[in-house]
């Protein structure tokens, strides 16, 4: 078995015992995606250079830890926007409440995880004004638009989010283990529950956008499900590139030839 149909077949064991489902309907979609599209993220050139950065560039696990608190932060403020157009489907609409809320407070998580990891790296000022700066989704309006999204923009975003949950599964486990190393001794086992927490909530959120998809295939939208699983996946992964071309031109020295292949 393919490394890629390995890491598949991984978050399928992992969402189906979650949700007691075998999810048919999903796992056929997402393993026909990834049998077609090579993900980036799943590539060993792509973990070879995430590790010789962090062994070799001063600040860089830092700087994708405060990056992650970014990232965490609007896309909890998108799922925010996504669930104020989507009206009268409640299962959608709690799934995508839920989520945001978690978003937001992993946001907050990784600030807490630079604290701890690398106690000196942060001072109080930048800390603040980094803290300050993230979406505060508790306190976001509770109001809905008066637009309201259609089937086929949901179904969308919500492929998007689960191909976005399956990356950011990934990355944890890349980033995990530098920070538990890092992290002073007395502060260690605090890392390791926050990272624990960070991962299975990741799973709950690739499982409850999979049970949504799930129905939404017996109900007739299989084909377009099915279909925009590949077009995003290739779109993820040009997005990954993107994020990913300036440090490897930067620290790559040649040695990672085939990253940005697609």
């Amino acid at each position: 078995m393919k490394i890629e149909d390995q890491r598949v077949e991984d978050v399928l064991v992992h969402v189906r015992a979650r949700y007691n489902s075998d999810l048919p309907h999903f796992t056929d979609c997402i393993r026909s995606a990834f049998s077609e599209v090579d993900a980036v993220f799943w590539r060993d050139q792509y973990l070879g250079f995430y590790w010789k950065c962090v062994t070799n560039v001063p600040g860089y696990i830092q700087d994708v830890v405060i990056a992650n608190a970014d990232a965490e932060s609007h896309g909890s403020e998108g799922l925010h926007d996504l669930w104020q157009k989507v009206h009268g489907i409640s299962e959608v609409e709690d799934g995508i409440r839920n989520h945001y809320l978690d978003e937001s407070r992993h946001a907050r998580l990784f600030l807490h995880l630079t604290d701890l990891s690398f106690p000196e790296y942060l001072r109080e000022a930048d800390e603040t004004r980094l803290r300050n700066g993230l979406f505060d989704a508790p306190n976001a309006s509770r109001e809905k638009d008066d637009l309201e999204a259609s089937i086929e923009y949901i179904i969308d975003n919500m492929i998007q989010m689960n191909i976005g949950e399956i990356r950011t599964r990934s990355h944890m486990f890349m980033i995990g283990p530098v920070l538990t190393a890092y992290a002073p001794r007395e502060y260690k086992e605090r890392v390791d529950g926050i990272l624990g927490g960070l991962v299975y909530d990741e799973v709950t959120h690739i499982g409850y956008t999979a049970n949504i998809m799930e129905e939404w295939c017996r109900n007739g939208h299989k084909k377009l499900i099915k279909d925009l699983y590949k077009r995003r996946l290739r779109d993820f992964n040009k997005f990954t590139i993107d994020q990913t071309r300036a440090s490897v031109e930067l620290y790559g020295q040649g040695a990672f030839p085939d990253i940005f292949e697609i």
